[in-house]
C-alpha cells in the first residue's frame, strides 16, 4: 500500500500546475485567508530600475528570482524535480510595518501578474528569513528560508504527509538579477564548489575546469582514515575547451591509496544504466555524498555536441566535476552541466550532461605518467551492487576554490 501511495503522489504532483500549487507546500492548518489579492503598484521595468538605482543598499534577498523545487520520499529518493518554473521579484516593502519584504509575481499564470504572493521578515541572525506564503486560493502558511550568499539562493525545506507517507519538499529561489551586489557578494571572498575523483594512488584527481577557472587556493575534502580531512591541492593540467582539469594533492598528510578500483571506459550506449556521486550545493544540502542514478538519454549534448552524453541522473550545482559511472562502477564520463530553462526560454526538466571518457583519456595522456584508470589490464570491478557505492565514496571529494 505504501508503494502505491508514493506512485499516486508522484502522479498527482506531475499533473498539478507548473508552479507546483502551493497548497502542497503549505501546512494543513491554514488559519488566514486574503479576501482578495494585493497588487504591487509598478511594473517589472520599474522594479528592475529600483534595483539598479539602489544597488549598494539592497538587502541580499532583493532581486529577481527563478523558482525550482525537488520532492523526496521517506527513503530519500527523488520523485519530482522542476527547474526554473516561475519568476518572481522580492523588494523591500515601504508601506506596511508588519513585513520587511514582499514577493511579487512577474508572470501571468496560476497567480495574477504583479500579485503579492509572499511576505518576508529577516531574523536576528541575518541569514534566515521568516515567510508567509500565499497559495492559489489565497490561504497562507509559514515557511522559513535560508539565504546562501555564495550561491545567491534562498532555500527552504518542509515535510509533508500524503496518504500516510512522508515527503520532503525543497524549494529554491535562484537570484538572476541584479547579477552582482558589491556589498553582499565580494568576489575576493567568493568560492567555487564542485566534486572531484581520484585517478591515481598518489593523489591525482579530475574535476571540471570551470570549478577552478578563477584561480586561487584549492582544497579537496576527502574521507581519509575514517574521517573527513582537508588537503591543499595544485592544478597541474587544464583543458578549457573540454572543461577538464587535473589536480594533485600537495599535502604531506595525504596517504596514498592502496589502489584505484575503477577503469576508464570509452564506449557506452544509449539507454545504458548509469549513476553519479557528488556533493551538490554542499553548504546547503550537507557534506554527505549524494547518489543519483538514471540512464544515457543521448550520445550527444547541446546542438549534437559529440563530446557529451545527455543523462537522466539529476545533477545540481556542486555536482560539477563528479564521476559518471556505469553499472559496473567504472568511469564513463564527468558530470558537467544541466540545461537551464531560463537560458532556452522554455521549461526544461532533468536534462543533464557529462563529458565522455574519450576526452578524459586524451587529457590524461598529456600527463608525464599513466594514470591507473587507463591501465587496460585492470580487472572488471567485482564489488556487489550493494557495496559498490560505499566502496567508491572514499575516492570522491568536495573541491573548494577560493576565487581571486
Amino acid at each position: 500500500m505504501k508503494k502505491i501511495n508514493v506512485i499516486i503522489l508522484a502522479c498527482w504532483i506531475t499533473t498539478m500546475p507548473s508552479f507546483f500549487a502551493q497548497e502542497v507546500l503549505a501546512q494543513r492548518n491554514n488559519s488566514t485567508k486574503l479576501s482578495k489579492w494585493e497588487y504591487y503598484d509598478g511594473t517589472e521595468q520599474s522594479i528592475r530600475k529600483y534595483f539598479d538605482d539602489n544597488l549598494k543598499e539592497l538587502d541580499p534577498i532583493e532581486g529577481v528570482f527563478t523558482l525550482s523545487h525537488t520532492v523526496y520520499d521517506s527513503y530519500g529518493s527523488l520523485i519530482d524535480q522542476k527547474d526554473n518554473i516561475h519568476t518572481i521579484a522580492i523588494v523591500k516593502d515601504k508601506i506596511s510595518l508588519t513585513r520587511e519584504f514582499i514577493e511579487i509575481n512577474l508572470q501571468q499564470g496560476n497567480f495574477p501578474k504583479y500579485a503579492i504572493t509572499a511576505e518576508f521578515t529577516k531574523s536576528s541572525n541575518g541569514r534566515i528569513y521568516l515567510s508567509k506564503q500565499f497559495s492559489q486560493d489565497r490561504t497562507s502558511s509559514n515557511e522559513n528560508f535560508v539565504w546562501d550568499n555564495e550561491l545567491g539562493m534562498l532555500v527552504s525545506e518542509k515535510t509533508e504527509y500524503y496518504k500516510g507517507n512522508k515527503f520532503t519538499i525543497k524549494r529554491y529561489y535562484l537570484k538572476i538579477y541584479p547579477k552582482a551586489n558589491p556589498i553582499t557578494k565580494s568576489k575576493a571572498n567568493s568560492k567555487s564548489h564542485g566534486t572531484c575523483f581520484a585517478i591515481s594512488k598518489e593523489g591525482y584527481f579530475l574535476t571540471n575546469f570551470h570549478v577552478i577557472e578563477n584561480g586561487g587556493n584549492v582544497s579537496i575534502f576527502l574521507k581519509h582514515n575514517l574521517e573527513v580531512k582537508e588537503f591543499k591541492a595544485d592544478v597541474v593540467l587544464k583543458d578549457e575547451i573540454n572543461d577538464i582539469a587535473v589536480l594533485k594533492i600537495a599535502d604531506k598528510d595525504f596517504t596514498n591509496y592502496e589502489n584505484i578500483p575503477y577503469r576508464l571506459i570509452e564506449n557506452s550506449k544509449i539507454g545504458e544504466n548509469i549513476f553519479t556521486m557528488g556533493y551538490p550545493i554542499s553548504n546547503i544540502m550537507g557534506e554527505n555524498l549524494k547518489y543519483t542514478n538514471g540512464s544515457i538519454s543521448a550520445l550527444s549534448g547541446i546542438k549534437d555536441d559529440i563530446r557529451f552524453y545527455q543523462i537522466s541522473a539529476p545533477i545540481q550545482p556542486g555536482n560539477s566535476g563528479g564521476p559518471l559511472f556505469n553499472i559496473n562502477g567504472d568511469i564513463i564520463g564527468i558530470t558537467t552541466a544541466k540545461l537551464n530553462s531560463q537560458a532556452v526560454g522554455i521549461e526544461i526538466q532533468n536534462v543533464n550532461y557529462a563529458i565522455k571518457a574519450i576526452y578524459i583519456n586524451n587529457v590524461l595522456k598529456m600527463l608525464p605518467f599513466i594514470p591507473e584508470i587507463l591501465f587496460p589490464e585492470r580487472e572488471k570491478n567485482q564489488n556487489s551492487e550493494q557495496n559498490l557505492v560505499e566502496s567508491l565514496s572514499k575516492y570522491i571529494g568536495i573541491i573548494i576554490c577560493e576565487n581571486k
